[in-house]
């Protein structure tokens, strides 16, 4: 039998919860509260994520501004309508099956942005993104409703959306992390090329 997670918050939805009392979570209940923490996360990554490349963006797709800035808009016009989708599909087919799906979506999404070279593909991957994204946000709720229940669902629902929170913070952090590597790595392969061409040019008689 899995032994059971204690855990003590000072107050649930805004009552008081004694000292005394644990509530406790079984192992499978924290391995799906890991779960749709994750998905959480993932989820609202992709609204900030990208923030620090927007000007880089710019330069390379030869956009405006306003373009490459309602990739956010477009980004979450396509999470509203994943939900919408997703939520009825999930009641038929099951929560595990639609998940997969949204996850592929919004993985094609994310390769069609790496190769999109201009600003209406990657609009379009945005949306596509989104669109997958969608599941993240409409189905951790629902799935994290199915296994824990009473006060163990607004305690782990507060755990939740502390961590969910971190999203703002990390993915500029990440996004930012990912361009200076772009640039450190473009930075290399311009200088391999440079001692290349010296090699060449002392080769010369």
């Amino acid at each position: 039998m899995p032994q059971p997670t204690s855990l003590e918050p000072e107050t649930l939805q805004g009552r008081s919860v004694s000292p005394s009392k644990k509530v406790r979570f079984s192992r499978d209940e924290m391995k799906v509260v890991v779960v749709v923490t994750a998905l959480l996360l993932i989820g609202l990554l992709g609204t900030d994520i990208h923030l620090s490349s927007l000007p880089e963006i710019m330069n390379v797709m030869h956009a405006s501004q306003q373009y490459v800035q309602a990739s956010i808009s477009v980004f979450l016009f396509g999470t509203g309508v994943g939900a919408l989708v997703y939520g009825p599909m999930s009641d038929k087919h099951g929560r595990k099956p639609v998940i997969l799906i949204g996850l592929a979506v919004a993985i094609m999404g994310n390769l069609w942005t790496v190769f999109a070279a201009k600003i209406t593909g990657f609009l379009l991957a945005r949306f596509v993104q989104g669109l997958g994204s969608g599941v993240c946000l409409a189905l951790s709720r629902i799935v994290l409703a199915d296994i824990v229940q009473g006060d163990r669902y607004a305690i782990a629902s507060s755990y939740i959306t502390l961590f969910t929170g971190l999203s703002f913070v990390l993915g500029p952090l990440v996004g930012s992390f990912v361009q200076t590597w772009r640039v450190a790595r473009q930075l290399c392969r311009h200088g391999v090329a440079a001692l290349r061409d010296v090699r060449g040019l002392s080769a010369l008689p």
